[in-house]
């Protein structure tokens, strides 16, 4: 039995001691969650009213490679080495669906010539240093290249690991960021000052704003969508997938199974998701995950890989 076990309560279940774990080796629970996600999915189990357990758990592959869960919410995709063992020990391969991502969106004035900027500038704009240097635009009008004004809303990514990791700063580092108390004072801000601009968590509600593409390391230029996103290509986004071990030979799926699922299924769940920070799933990607279950026919020739 491996040893990452956080057992915790959802709704009014009933989770089993540490020490009942150890003595009898058993399962505290078939669902497993990444920590990063427990508070989104205490609140998507809490509306239905159902008794549901849940364990938190640090690392979601070994927890199901060593049978220990049979549905995983993981803040990561799986490695092939991870799937290779799984399949090593179970026969068959985890059924992998989208669950939701967290994204960062960069957003400009609406009247900025700019159309996009790098992964450097937006680190020399927004992360922290012992000494500030002003980051300028590289497109305007008549060459004035003014200087960035990044403004954010204060503790607005506390759910985004990746990027609050470049924007927090420590002892002795400072940003050149300010910082205002909600969305409105910050679209406010964004919208009056030509040079501004900012980072927000993403959702259908920024859609109405200038959202900037993001150019990576190696000088390729990635729009903000959910294509984009999903497939891991957009720079500033965390997808975060569910596993399931379901055998080929098993034709149905448990209650836990089935309510679990049901998340990765339903667009009912929307409005939670964007309260929380991630994005909804597109119906694109609701296929692809019904198209695994094999509860549907693909729609492109040769199906998903």
């Amino acid at each position: 039995m491996s040893n990452n076990w956080k057992p915790l309560v959802v709704v009014s279940a009933v989770c089993l001691s540490g020490s009942a774990l150890a003595s009898n080796h058993e399962r505290v629970s078939k669902v497993g969650v990444d920590s990063h996600l427990m508070p989104l999915v205490s609140e998507l189990l809490s509306e239905d009213g159902e008794r549901t357990e849940v364990a938190v758990i640090d690392n979601i592959p070994q927890a199901m490679i060593d049978r220990d869960i049979r549905v995983g919410i993981s803040e990561r995709k799986w490695t092939d080495f991870e799937v290779a063992q799984f399949e090593s020990e179970t026969g068959y391969r985890p059924t992998e669906l989208y669950f939701t991502a967290d994204v960062v969106a960069i957003i400009a004035n609406s009247d900025n010539p700019n159309d996009k900027i790098t992964i450097d500038e937006i680190k020399s704009a927004f992360t922290c240093s012992e000494e500030l240097s002003p980051v300028r635009w590289g497109n305007w009008e008549n060459d004035q290249k003014p200087v960035m004004q990044p403004y954010a809303v204060d503790q607005g990514l506390k759910r985004h690991h990746k990027f609050s990791q470049w924007v927090e700063c420590g002892d002795g580092t400072y940003s050149a960021t300010q910082f205002v108390a909600d969305e409105e004072e910050l679209f406010s801000k964004l919208e009056s000052n030509a040079e501004a601009v900012s980072y927000a968590t993403y959702s259908d509600r920024l859609d109405e704003y200038k959202l900037l593409s993001i150019v990576d390391k190696i000088g390729v230029t990635y729009d903000l969508n959910k294509e984009t996103i999903l497939s891991g290509r957009y720079p500033l986004s965390s997808v975060y997938y569910m596993y399931l071990d379901i055998p080929p030979h098993r034709n149905y799926l448990s209650d836990d199974e089935k309510r679990f699922v049901s998340l990765a299924l339903e667009q009912e769940y929307k409005e939670a998701f964007n309260n929380f920070g991630f994005i909804s799933l597109p119906d694109e990607a609701i296929h692809r995950n019904k198209v695994r279950l094999g509860l549907v026919e693909p729609i492109v020739e040769g199906g998903y890989k």
